[in-house]
């Protein structure tokens, strides 16, 4: 079992760090993330390529370079195994990258995380307005009950971290209707401590074998992992992880390989980039 979290803000790379990271991943994974037009969003998403490696590696014991990610139709990075079965998901916003990872019981997983601001230009309650469709009367009144904006957009976003995680372990996609899956919350969500109370609904339906882990990271994010399991959830909180553990980039090349030959042009590249938009 696996909760990682990477701040990609503090970590200022090298040169060297880059020409080294982005030859551990595979040819079709850099290409993608060369077409990034910030910074930013090269460094989330390759450090999220690397820590899929090193969890692989990890659990498998098998050498980086042994080691072949697909994707599912939805774009779901998956790794076959003989013997394991294994689920793994990554997600980025705002400072950090995020993974969670299971061997075993688990039908499908899936992790969001989202930064609690909003920054859009409309008053936050057209923008509400605008969003009705993706949540459920009951959700609504939780969000709009507090006189307090910060508080509404708190709640927010920790619902549609949850409706994002439930789409990523089942791998609909947003074809699916938001609005069908229900989470009735029952514990505010903290720092250093998994909430794991959350209940879902779908079709109003109680789903008895799916877990959710909210917990709260520093700089305003939260993050929720969703769990199904193959029968009953209860039985199986016990042998999950009860927080995240930050990883630092020493720490994630520990026992890298490079898959490719270096590429200084993508290196160049990269710091050509602005930082981000702003």
């Amino acid at each position: 079992s696996a909760r990682w979290v990477f701040d990609c803000t503090s970590w200022k790379p090298t040169y060297s760090d880059i020409l080294f990271a982005s030859s551990c991943i595979q040819q079709e994974e850099k290409d993608r993330i060369d077409k990034f037009v910030f910074q930013k969003d090269v460094k989330s998403s390759l450090i999220g390529r690397l820590m899929m490696r090193k969890y692989i590696s990890e659990v498998t014991n098998k050498s980086w370079n042994d080691i072949t990610i697909f994707r599912d139709n939805n774009g779901k990075p998956y790794y076959k195994h003989n013997d394991l079965q294994l689920n793994f998901n990554i997600s980025h916003q705002g400072t950090y990258t995020v993974l969670a990872g299971e061997i075993g019981e688990i039908e499908c997983l899936g992790i969001d995380i989202m930064k609690r601001e909003y920054s859009g230009g409309k008053k936050l309650e057209d923008f509400f307005r605008l969003m009705g469709r993706y949540f459920a009367n009951e959700e609504w009144q939780v969000i709009r009950e507090s006189p307090i904006e910060k508080n509404k957009i708190n709640n927010f976003f920790r619902f549609w971290c949850l409706k994002e995680c439930y789409v990523k372990a089942t791998g609909t996609g947003i074809t699916v209707d938001l609005q069908k899956i229900r989470f009735k919350l029952n514990t505010e969500t903290v720092f250093n401590k998994f909430v794991d109370d959350t209940i879902v609904f779908v079709d109003s339906v109680i789903q008895n074998n799916w877990i959710f882990q909210e917990t709260l990271l520093p700089e305003d994010h939260c993050t929720a992992v969703a769990l199904c399991f193959k029968n009953n959830a209860t039985n199986n909180k016990l042998f999950l992880q009860e927080k995240f553990t930050f990883i630092n980039f020493k720490e994630l090349m520990e026992n890298a390989k490079m898959i490719l030959n270096e590429d200084r042009i993508f290196c160049d590249n990269f710091f050509k980039k602005d930082f981000s938009p702003n």
